[in-house]
């Protein structure tokens, strides 16, 4: 789980390597990753974003890929990494957005990047009436607090999921997902101990 507080607005932060966190594969490879003190940011467990990039295999490369809760921007820095197209990153903490930042530069990946810091719900509105689809839609939001069935209803419309594409949600074991809201479909539930990961497709398109 990818945990941040919200923005406290001081300008003051600081930035710490997490353990074991490093970009798996791709030009970035090995690169180490770091993201904010004080209340932490908690990068997705290296073995469970290992396993979900091996799922999602091809669908990587070229892709154009939103990471919603963004924390230190681990998944969608892997994603650049393995040759994604753009990846828009979206987190309301401004240490989380900072540590974004610093990473896409540490491992030369900014350019094909945007970070926001707002609301994500709001960007989720926002992205999708400015008329933007991704192939890759990753969410991991601060685990039972209610975010996801709000993230998924926001995102059930399916306006913001391109054909062919897939949500990839990140949440506890304690946590059901439902195994269909509005046009998404749930294709399968990975478990990595405490960590479930439930992917969606539109309509038929869902992960077997």
């Amino acid at each position: 789980m990818r945990q941040c507080g919200n923005a406290s607005g001081s300008t003051l932060w600081n930035c710490s390597r997490v353990e074991a966190v490093r970009v798996v594969a791709g030009s970035a490879k090995g690169r180490p990753l770091v993201a904010p003190k004080g209340r932490t940011a908690r990068p997705t467990l290296q073995h469970v974003k290992e396993s979900m990039f091996n799922i999602l295999a091809g669908r990587v490369s070229g892709a154009r890929v939103l990471d919603l809760f963004a924390g230190a921007g681990s998944l969608g820095i892997e994603a650049l990494s393995r040759g994604a197209s753009e990846c828009v990153f979206v987190d309301s903490d401004f240490r989380c957005t900072r540590a974004i930042e610093r990473n896409l530069q540490a491992t030369e990946l900014s350019d094909r990047a945007r970070v926001y810091r707002m609301d994500v719900y709001r960007a989720v509105d926002m992205l999708g009436n400015s008329g933007m689809r991704f192939d890759l839609i990753f969410a991991d939001p601060p685990y039972e607090k209610g975010h996801e069935s709000a993230l998924l209803l926001r995102l059930a419309d399916g306006l913001l999921l391109a054909s062919g594409g897939m949500v990839i949600l990140e949440h506890s074991r304690r946590t059901e997902t439902p195994e269909a809201i509005g046009r998404l479909v749930r294709g399968s539930v990975r478990e990595y101990g405490d960590t479930y990961v439930s992917l969606y497709a539109l309509g038929s398109e869902g992960e077997e």
